[in-house]
């Protein structure tokens, strides 16, 4: 019989078991569904708004309400709309390049960018190149600049020229995402100036190489940076010249005039290493698979100005092989 606090025949009121649906109720604590609706307790649904049946969160998991979204809660795989459960609640599965073996030259897994959530997914310390998972979790790369082979130089002038091979090391990376810019440096070299005047690096004349169909007009913009020392393009680095749409007119792939910024200046006697980095608009959102790097192969299209909007230098200058100075490769890959 239904007597003390029960809300229906030997069950409810605090003390007694759980009303099933269809028993009297006076709140959703009464009923076994957890859900007392007009004093009736009702059967699990997966619209109730509450935590109830086979589910394993509100409304979803279990064998017949929909799947639980990253961050709910979980019991099983099959629990999550993401296919893993960890810990308890869904989570993402980490990319298929987390798990692939290292490429073997350079060490990379998954491209620059990616997020990440540790060092591993992003690639291994090889040579001079260190991949691992910033404290913003995404992918990063720390290719030691004091590392590494030169090539050029070995030659008398008053300016000579010697890249350093490595870093810049081909990369992959995120292509853009419609939030950000992608940049990545893809060329370093040292001047070394040996004339009796304070110079300025001015214009730097560079032709662009292209796979899997890329284009010039990807590219938005290409930068010169002072090496700051470190790695191979970093905070640090000091933006000397941006050429927008570098490789087309009226660019055409020289970037500059840059004499009036003082971080290309190189003192007599003194040597400056300068980065070349490509940038990709957030509007470039279709460039996954394609690869570009620079060539500097015309030394004598370099020109610097002497001190402060001086005028051009004229001398010589050496050290440029005569394949020019090759940059890496970067390739725009989805994870």
């Amino acid at each position: 019989m239904e007597n003390g606090a029960e809300t229906d025949v030997d069950c409810g009121g605090g003390t007694c078991p759980e009303c099933q649906p269809g028993d009297g109720c006076l709140s959703d604590a009464d009923c076994d569904g957890g859900a007392c609706i007009d004093q009736v307790c009702q059967a699990p649904a997966c619209n109730d708004g509450i935590t109830n049946g086979q589910e394993t969160d509100v409304d979803c998991g279990g064998p017949i309400c929909p799947k639980c979204q990253e961050g709910e809660l979980c019991q099983l795989n099959a629990d999550c709309a993401t296919g893993l459960c960890q810990g308890g609640h869904c989570v993402e599965p980490a990319p298929a390049c987390a798990s692939a073996a290292p490429d073997p030259s350079t060490g990379q897994r998954c491209p620059i960018f990616m997020p990440c959530t540790q060092n591993s997914e992003c690639g291994v310390f090889q040579g001079c190149q260190q991949w691992f998972c910033n404290p913003s979790q995404t992918c990063e790369l720390n290719a030691l600049s004091n590392c590494g082979t030169t090539k050029g130089g070995g030659c008398n002038a008053n300016i000579v020229f010697t890249q350093t091979d490595d870093p810049p090391v081909d990369k992959k990376f995120l292509p853009p995402d419609n939030v950000n810019f992608r940049e990545v440096a893809t060329l370093a070299f040292t001047v070394y100036n040996n004339s009796g005047s304070t110079l300025r690096l001015d214009k730097l004349p560079l032709t662009l190489e292209t796979m899997g169909g890329g284009s010039a007009f990807d590219v938005s913009s290409a930068k010169i940076y002072q090496d700051s020392g470190g790695a191979e393009f970093s905070v640090g680095d000091q933006l000397i010249h941006l050429t927008a749409n570098p490789f087309s007119f009226p660019a055409n792939g020289v970037l500059g005039p840059a004499q009036g910024n003082s971080f290309s200046q190189v003192t007599n006697g003194g040597s400056k290493r300068f980065i070349v980095t490509l940038a990709f608009a957030k509007e470039k959102t279709y460039i996954a698979g394609r690869s570009y790097r620079v060539k500097l192969v015309n030394p004598s299209g370099v020109t610097f100005k002497v001190g402060l909007n001086g005028p051009d230098f004229v001398g010589t200058n050496c050290g440029v092989p005569p394949e020019g100075f090759v940059g890496a490769w970067v390739t725009a890959q989805n994870p």
